[in-house]
């Protein structure tokens, strides 16, 4: 989901995996373990969700793929 920023306070249990053009991304604890060693790509796909881009009939998709240095 996504929320303005001040909108949602990352918890104990949240995680920061840094920013995308500029805003903040985090990530629960229990998703991280299995994702903790892939790359986390967000894919802005048509669609509706909870996002805050959903009145624009777009929506984030994540995905991961395995980890490689060279980011391919």
């Amino acid at each position: 989901m996504c929320y303005p920023k001040g909108e949602f306070r990352v918890g104990p249990q949240g995680m920061w995996l840094g920013k995308v053009g500029g805003t903040e991304v985090s990530i629960g604890s229990a998703q991280y373990g299995p994702r903790k060693r892939t790359q986390l790509v967000l894919d802005v796909v048509p669609g509706r969700s909870f996002a805050l881009e959903s009145p624009r009939g777009k929506q984030f998709q994540p995905r991961s793929r395995a980890f490689t240095p060279e980011g391919g």
